[in-house]
């Protein structure tokens, strides 16, 4: 298919109730007739830069944006930059579910996995090659799921899957050849915080006096903290082995492995394990200590130390993943799959951000950043 095609055809994915509003002039809860008629003016003025994006999509994507027409139009440009490569790919790298029974690409070894496990032909199967970061991009816009699922736990293969804005964890298999597949995730809707939203309260910000930080240090320890915490879950050995072969390397195409540890007298009462793809960094796990009243709140102390010292490295935000309560406490907010994609290529091939590994009063850090 051609690109343009492909482009137009993904960003015409509008909801019905989105279409029924604008066409009854319906306006959304708290949107008073003078928002309507600020956000129409930027949508006005990105259609005139960006014509052959439909409405629809600028409209969503300014509302992700907070009405900052300069952000929109950044993040417009990054989703159109993939699609305007004169090189022809061809799509080896992927089979989609409706051809997953009869493709002649599948080893011997993806057949048994199947046959296992029937419930892995709802999902696309992705598989290193040349073009997978062109595959996993459009598969990103156009695929309407949030899995895809493969045999491959190369170092390699995953940072490019990290760096087109996945994220990646495992499962077990039911039975067969292969005990574990990758299971890669791109949310519908991601969290993610961006720092100047932080909200520390003020009962937290005097307890953190008691904790100190530290950046990857320990990061064994941290996989060990959070494997005590919630079991293997997803976290399972050949998944951690490559996180660990992707740290040994020093990062592989500006994917870095992190670890975040919150200390008290010398013992770690947090900690978790995360990513950065230049100025983001992504959360994958994480743990906290329960042992008594004052260890409740090493978790939230260690997020609010997690998030100043990415603002003190310069990271442009915070991929927290699936939205849950705590996060949107912290000041996160989720936005759609096409806004957080146009996040990720704006920032992804920045500096990488350069952590600290002294040990940080979390107090001071916090003090020093207000």
């Amino acid at each position: 298919m051609d690109r343009s095609v492909l482009l137009y055809l993904t960003v015409l994915k509008v909801r019905f109730s989105d279409v029924w509003n604008k066409q009854h002039n319906v306006l959304q809860p708290g949107v008073t007739q003078a928002d309507a008629n600020v956000q129409q003016r930027g949508v006005n003025e990105l259609r005139q830069m960006f014509p052959t994006f439909p409405e629809s999509t600028i409209t969503q994507l300014l509302n992700a944006h907070s009405g900052q027409v300069d952000q929109t139009a950044l993040t417009i440009a990054a989703l159109s930059e993939i699609f305007h490569s004169e090189e022809d790919i061809v799509e080896d790298s992927v089979v989609l579910p409706s051809e997953i029974l009869f493709d002649e690409r599948l080893s011997d070894l993806h057949k048994l996995v199947l046959r296992s496990n029937p419930w892995l032909t709802n999902f696309p199967l992705l598989m290193p090659g040349p073009d997978i970061h062109h595959v996993a991009a459009n598969l990103a816009l156009e695929y309407k799921g949030k899995y895809c699922w493969s045999t491959c736990f190369d170092a390699d293969f995953l940072a490019a899957l990290m760096y087109e804005g996945y994220l990646p964890m495992a499962e077990m298999t039911k039975e067969g050849p292969a005990k574990f597949v990758l299971l890669p995730k791109m949310h519908h809707q991601r969290c993610i915080l961006k720092f100047e939203d932080l909200h520390v309260r003020k009962k937290l910000r005097k307890r953190s006096s008691r904790f100190e930080i530290t950046c990857d240090r320990a990061f064994d320890e941290v996989v060990q903290g959070c494997l005590r915490q919630h079991g293997e879950n997803w976290l399972y050995p050949p998944f951690i082995s490559v996180l660990k072969e992707i740290l040994e390397r020093g990062g592989i195409n500006g994917v870095r492995i992190h670890s975040f540890e919150l200390w008290e007298n010398g013992t770690m009462v947090a900690g978790e394990m995360g990513y950065s793809v230049g100025g983001c960094y992504t959360s994958l796990s994480g743990f906290y200590t329960v042992k008594s009243a004052v260890y409740m709140s090493a978790g939230s102390v260690q997020c609010i130390g997690t998030a100043k010292l990415l603002q003190q490295a310069g990271a442009a935000f915070w991929d927290l993943g699936m939205t849950l309560k705590y996060k949107l406490d912290l000041g996160a907010h989720c936005v759609p799959r096409q806004a957080f994609l146009g996040e990720i290529w704006k920032t992804r091939d920045k500096q990488p951000i350069e952590l600290p590994r002294e040990r940080v009063n979390v107090k001071q850090l916090l003090d020093s950043l207000s």
